[in-house]
């Protein structure tokens, strides 16, 4: 579904990418890790196209978007939904008119339809309570899962979460875990998620991409990643974490 085959990407005469590959099939929960500033978010927005690497090739569904026309990369990205950070909702916008915003932008279903969808949509994240709320009067946690009602409402075979769990507390990171379980199993979509908040890395991977120093340094199971001696993981777990993970993954 995604592959990634020797991407170079830099800034400022600065490598932030140097000769990445891989390849994200669509049956694995797949999480990117990696400290800040390694690039994780860079891969992202390559992949939907909001920029283009130095040199290398990216194809989504088959589709070198490295090479494609601007027209031809907007038909990719109907196939693809992106959750940001920080759920970047339109603050004039009430919840169902942000979850309705592309499909009505773009003419792509009638209005009835539309309607429908977006109900539908904000069921499965359980805010259908919440319809003509605005973004300043929810939670962080509520914004989120408006973000992602917005994303899949056009059912999107990729699913792409950039950090879904961070600044969030426990309880409500456990809920925007669950909703992303759940849209893995109900719709089938590939899903692809950056984050560097471990208990959400190792409740959902399926598979870990471990990025530093430019480059991809794991490729793997959760499990095996865990046992990796580097700084990244022996910052965040050590000796006793890594215990408390076996407990909290298992």
């Amino acid at each position: 579904m995604i592959k990634f085959s020797n991407v170079f990407k830099g800034f400022g005469g600065r490598t932030v990418l140097e000769d990445i590959s891989f390849l994200i099939p669509d049956n694995k929960i797949t999480v990117i890790m990696g400290p800040s500033g390694c690039g994780k978010s860079t891969v992202l927005r390559l992949m939907i196209g909001l920029m283009r690497p130095d040199s290398g090739t990216i194809e989504i569904m088959g589709n070198d978007i490295t090479k494609v026309s601007d027209k031809e990369l907007f038909e990719i990205r109907k196939n693809m939904g992106m959750v940001f950070q920080a759920g970047a909702l339109f603050d004039s916008l009430n919840v169902i008119d942000n979850v309705s915003f592309f499909l009505k932008e773009h003419k792509l279903k009638s209005k009835e339809e539309i309607a429908s969808l977006s109900f539908e949509a904000l069921k499965f994240v359980g805010l259908e309570d919440s319809a003509y709320l605005y973004p300043s009067e929810l939670s962080g946690g509520m914004q989120r899962r408006v973000a992602i009602a917005r994303t899949i409402v056009y059912r999107p075979k990729i699913v792409l979460f950039d950090e879904p769990t961070t600044g969030l507390d426990p309880h409500t990171s456990r809920i925007i875990e669950d909703l992303i379980r759940n849209l893995r199993e109900q719709t089938g979509a590939l899903i692809l998620i950056v984050s560097h908040v471990f208990q959400t890395a190792f409740r959902l991977a399926e598979r870990i991409i471990y990025l530093d120093n430019k480059k991809i340094l794991f490729d793997g199971d959760p499990k095996d990643f865990v046992e990796l001696d580097n700084t990244f993981v022996n910052t965040f777990l050590g000796p006793e974490g890594k215990k408390i993970f076996f407990n909290y993954n298992n």
